[in-house]
C-alpha cells in the first residue's frame, strides 16, 4: 500500500497523463466490489479522495457494500469508516443529502457498538458509555441547515438520554483502590503544635498548617511518575462524578510535542496528586490540631474578631460573614462554613484586584457591568501580583480546576452531596481562608521576631 501511495503522489505531482498509477487504484477496487471489509479499499479510497479522484456514485456504492458487510460481522471500526468514506464520496458528487444520510449511519455505529457492550458477557456500561458519548457527539456534528439536521439532533438527545443512564450503572463496575498510612507521629506533632496556648496563639498556630503545595516540586513529581510509568500517561485519565458522568479528562500527554498540550496535561496530574496532598494535610494536621484547640478551649463567635477586623483580605463590611465562616469551621461545621467562605474568598479576590486598579467587571453594549467569575479572577494577568504561585495554585486546584475539587461551581450548582461536606477537603479550605485573613499578623510576628535577632546579635 505504501508504494501504491507514494507512486499515486509522484504520477500527480508530474501530471503524468496515462494515469497507470490511478488505473491500478480503480482495477483493485474493482476487483474487491465493496466485498473487502479491511484496510486496502478504505487506504485507496481515502487517497482518492484526497485528490478528488474517481467517480463518487460507483465508489459511493462499493462503500455502502462494504460497510454493509462489515455491519454483518459486527466490525463497527471499519463499518464507521467506510461509512463515513461514503459521506464524503457524496459531498464530492454535491449530494447533500445521501451526504448526511451517510454520515447518520456512520454515528449509529457508535450506538451499535454500544448496545454490542451490554450485551455481551460480561457487560460494560462503562465502554457503552465512552460509544455513547462519541454517538452524540457524531449526531451532533452533522452538517446542514436547521430544518436538515431535525432527525439528526433529535437522535443525539436521545442518545444523551441513554448516556446518562448508562452512565450511572458505570459506577458499579469500579473498584476502590486504597492503602493504609500510619499518621500518628505526624497527628501528635500537630496537636503539640496548639497545645497549652493561649486561644489566639493556638489559633495563629493553626493557621500556619494549611501549608501551601509546592507547585515548583510538585511538577518535578509529576514529570518523574511519568517516566517511571509511561503507561498510566500514554492512556487518557477520565474523572467521572457520583452520577457517572464524565467532570474532567487528560487533555493530552506530558509527553506531547506541543508545549501546551504538554503543560495542560502536567497541570491535570498535578491538581490530582495536588487533591491527595490537600486532605493528608487537613486529616495529619489542621483536624487534630482543631480538635485540641476546641478540647481546651471554649470558643465563641466574637473570639475570632481579632482575625478579621483588620485584615486587607476582607472588604468592609464583610467581618462579620468571614467570622461566622471561619467560627464555624473551628467548632467542625464545614457545612455552613463552606457555603459562607467560597463566596466570600471570590469577593475578597476581586476587591483586592480593584484595590490595585485591575478592573474586575465586563462592560456590555446595553451598559450591564457583570463581575468577573472566580475563574476569569485567578486566570487575569496581574493575579500573579497579589498571590504567590504556590497559594495560587491551591486557590484554583480547590476551587475552580475541573481536575481539582472545582469547589465553587460545584457549591454555586448544588452538585455536593451531604457526606461531601465532612470531607478533609473542606477543612483544608477553612484554614487556607484562615492563613489568607492571618498573614498580615503572622508577617507582624515574623518582623518582631527578626527584630528582636538583630537587637539581641547587636
Amino acid at each position: 500500500m505504501e508504494r501504491i501511495e507514494r507512486a499515486f503522489r509522484l504520477e500527480r505531482q508530474f501530471k503524468n497523463n496515462k494515469k497507470v498509477v490511478f488505473q491500478h487504484i480503480e482495477a483493485v477496487l474493482e476487483c474487491y466490489e465493496g466485498e473487502d471489509y479491511l484496510w486496502p479499499s478504505i487506504q485507496l479510497m481515502e487517497l482518492l479522495q484526497e485528490h478528488k479522484c474517481g467517480e463518487p456514485a460507483k465508489y459511493a456504492a462499493l462503500a455502502e457494500k462494504a460497510a454493509t458487510l462489515a455491519e454483518s460481522i459486527y466490525n463497527w471500526e471499519i463499518a464507521r469508516r467506510f461509512w463515513s468514506i461514503k459521506a464524503v464520496w457524496h459531498c464530492m458528487d454535491k449530494d447533500y443529502s445521501k451526504e448526511r444520510a451517510a454520515s447518520m449511519s456512520a454515528a449509529e455505529t457508535y450506538f451499535k457498538e454500544a448496545d454490542s457492550a451490554v450485551k455481551r458477557t460480561p457487560q460494560s456500561y462503562m465502554v457503552a458509555s465512552h460509544f455513547l458519548e462519541q454517538a452524540v457527539k457524531a449526531f451532533r456534528s452533522i452538517r446542514g441547515t436547521k430544518e436538515e439536521t431535525v432527525d439528526a439532533k433529535a437522535r443525539a438527545e436521545e442518545l444523551h438520554r441513554l448516556l446518562l443512564q448508562y452512565q450511572e450503572k458505570s459506577r458499579n463496575e469500579m473498584m476502590t483502590i486504597s492503602h493504609k498510612m500510619d499518621i500518628s507521629k505526624v497527628v501528635e506533632e500537630a496537636i503539640n503544635w496548639v497545645r497549652d496556648k493561649d486561644f489566639k496563639e493556638a489559633l495563629l498556630a493553626l493557621s500556619v498548617l494549611a501549608v501551601p503545595t509546592n507547585v515548583s516540586k510538585l511538577k518535578q513529581e509529576v514529570q518523574q511518575d511519568a517516566h517511571k510509568s509511561l503507561g498510566s500517561h500514554l492512556v487518557p485519565n477520565v474523572i467521572i462524578n457520583e452520577m457517572g458522568k464524565t467532570v474532567a479528562n487528560q487533555p493530552d500527554s506530558v509527553f506531547s510535542s506541543n508545549p501546551k498540550k504538554a503543560e495542560a496535561a502536567t497541570n491535570f496530574y498535578m491538581c490530582r496528586k495536588a487533591i491527595d496532598y490537600y486532605k493528608l494535610q487537613a486529616q495529619a494536621y489542621i483536624e487534630p490540631a482543631r480538635y485540641q484547640i476546641n478540647l481546651e478551649h471554649c470558643v465563641r463567635l466574637n473570639d475570632i474578631l481579632f482575625i478579621v477586623s483588620n485584615s486587607p483580605f476582607i472588604p468592609p463590611e464583610r467581618e462579620y460573614l468571614f467570622a461566622k465562616g471561619l467560627y464555624a469551621g473551628l467548632t467542625g461545621d464545614f457545612f455552613t462554613s463552606t457555603h459562607i467562605l467560597i463566596p466570600q474568598i471570590e469577593n475578597s479576590i476581586r476587591y483586592i484586584m480593584w484595590q490595585r486598579g485591575i478592573i474586575t467587571s465586563k462592560l456590555d453594549d446595553n451598559g450591564i457591568q457583570d463581575e468577573f467569575s472566580l475563574s476569569k479572577s485567578l486566570a487575569h494577568s496581574e493575579i500573579t501580583s497579589i498571590f504567590e504561585e504556590n497559594t495560587l495554585f491551591d486557590l484554583k486546584c480547590l476551587l475552580v480546576e475541573h481536575a481539582g475539587s472545582n469547589l465553587r461551581n460545584r457549591m454555586a450548582h448544588g452538585l455536593i452531596r451531604d457526606g461531601e461536606f465532612r470531607s478533609p477537603l473542606m477543612s483544608y479550605l477553612w484554614c487556607l481562608t484562615l492563613r489568607l485573613c492571618c498573614l498580615p499578623i503572622l508577617i507582624h510576628q515574623q518582623q518582631v521576631e527578626q527584630s528582636n535577632t538583630s537587637t539581641d546579635a547587636i
